[in-house]
């Protein structure tokens, strides 16, 4: 029923793929969490490298990078549900039922937009400032 899935570059997403994955267990439809690394650096790799145990989880990492739009497009293709979710590998979830909230708005709607939360913080690193400022700006919906 719900194809899941995670682009990943150059980032830690065991957090978010393990939430996800445990919510997957609790609930009685077929999902499946396709992770696919766009070549990031090797260390990266060895940090998301565990989720390939994951029970609900496909895990697989690309030889060279092809891109954003390109791996999207790959996720896509290799999804085995009707319904496709796209999670940025650096989100985080924040609600247990956050799956299954989801499902019960699929068949209402052909696109869902879930909207997107920004802490109250500023980043520590500096280099994710631009990003957090823009988004808190111009995403942020209450």
């Amino acid at each position: 029923m719900l194809s899941i899935l995670v682009p990943i570059y150059n980032f830690d997403c065991t957090t978010l793929v393990n939430s996800l994955n445990g919510q997957a267990s609790k609930i009685d439809v077929p999902v499946e969490i396709l992770c696919i690394d766009d070549n990031s650096n090797l260390s990266t790799q060895q940090k998301n490298s565990t989720l390939a145990s994951l029970e609900y989880v496909d895990y697989q990492v690309l030889e060279e990078n092809i891109g954003r739009s390109k791996i999207r497009n790959l996720l896509a293709e290799k999804a085995n549900h009707k319904y496709l979710l796209y999670l940025d590998c650096d989100s985080e979830i924040i609600n247990d039922d956050y799956i299954s909230k989801y499902l019960d708005h699929i068949n209402e709607n052909e696109v869902i937009y879930g909207g997107r939360s920004y802490r109250n913080e500023k980043p520590k690193e500096k280099k994710h400032y631009l990003r957090w400022h823009y988004g808190r700006r111009r995403e942020f919906k209450l």
